[in-house]
Parts: structure tokens; sequence; C-alpha cells
């Protein structure tokens, strides 16, 4: 079975688009895929994120392909402005050592002072 993947959703409103007219869109997105898992799709609303001074939203779902996406989308009445795959995860805890900085003898060596 194939695994689900993360995509971003950019939507930008038109100048002196109001934040509550962005999380009205952004339930309707929520909405819209809630509506496509009852019909049996593999999408999944995960948060969404409004940036007021720039009127713009970005809504993360989950799904099987982009065009379940686009369809959550369409349903939504949305124009997004572009919808990408993106890894989603935690970020590693330390540097790998092939990212530390080898100007510094002290940190190569790993000696400290």
């Amino acid at each position: 079975m194939e695994a689900r993947q993360t995509f971003l959703v950019e939507v930008y409103g038109p100048p002196r688009t109001r934040a509550e007219s962005l999380r009205e869109l952004a339930v309707r997105v929520r909405d819209a895929s809630a509506a496509l898992q009852l019909e049996g799709r593999a999408i999944a609303y995960v948060r969404s994120t409004i940036v007021p001074g720039d009127e713009y939203l970005l809504c993360v779902l989950e799904a099987m392909s982009e065009e379940s996406v686009r369809e959550a989308c369409a349903r939504a009445g949305l124009a997004q402005e572009r919808i990408s795959l993106v890894v989603d995860g935690p970020l590693p805890t330390t540097v790998p050592a092939s990212h530390k900085d080898d100007t510094n003898p002290k940190e190569r060596d790993g000696t400290h002072e």
C-alpha cells in the first residue's frame, strides 16, 4: 500500500484580505478534505497557517496524490496559487560531522578549552 505524502497549498488573497476571510478558506479546505475522506479517499487536513500581514494562507494536507489535494481545493472554492510536495518531519538534533566547520581544530578533534 502506498503511503500518503504531505502537500503544501499556497493561497494568496487579494490586497486587504482580512485574516477572518483566510480563516474561512482554511475551514472550507478542512471540510472538503473531510468530505473526501468520507467518500473513501485517502486525504487528511493537517493544519493551516495564516499570515495576515502578507494576506496569504498555507494549508498542509496529507494525501495519496496531488489530484486529491486539487479536488479538495476545488470543492472548497479555493484558487490555490501552488501545490507543492513537501518533506515534513523533525529536524536532527545534532549537526552531522560532515557539516562541521573544518577551520576550527578544536571542533574538529572534539577538544575544548
